[in-house]
């Protein structure tokens, strides 16, 4: 018999796009996909799975240390510091909360896969809900 699992974490909407209110990366898009999946009874059917962080070490297995600490040190900056920063990337943004739900949300998705092939699962659907610094290269 095969496992759907899940793994979330509502800490993971606190990141948000603060100056641009039309970005498709909003929280309520996750929100909404996990409420939709609660009412249908669709998330009693899965193995949920404890949300963890990912180490520095697992970020840096596919980020340099460069984008890693530019990303960490974002934390303390302002909002016109982060739209400046955010500014140097492509398609990303940032707020006080981003390095925390980048750390999670990577961690999140390797606790999917370990479990994944922990139990030698051959397919599985992965839905990204929320685009963070990490996760915003991932496809599927």
């Amino acid at each position: 018999m095969s496992k759907t699992f899940y793994i979330s974490d509502s800490s993971l909407l606190k990141h948000r796009c603060e100056w641009d209110s039309t970005h498709i990366e909003i929280p309520e898009r996750l929100e909404k996909i996990c409420s939709r999946l609660e009412r249908c009874g669709i998330l009693d059917q899965c193995q949920r799975l404890p949300p963890r962080f990912a180490n520095e070490a697992e970020i840096q297995l596919v980020h340099s240390n460069e984008y890693f600490n530019k990303i960490k040190d974002s934390k303390g900056l302002n909002l016109e510091e982060l739209e400046v920063l955010s500014s140097q990337f492509e398609d990303i943004y940032l707020n006080e909360y981003t390095f925390d739900a980048a750390m999670k949300s990577a961690g999140c998705a390797i606790q999917l896969m370990e479990n994944v092939l922990d139990n030698r699962i051959t397919r599985f659907k992965w839905i990204c809900c929320n685009s963070t610094p990490w996760t915003s290269c991932c496809s599927q």
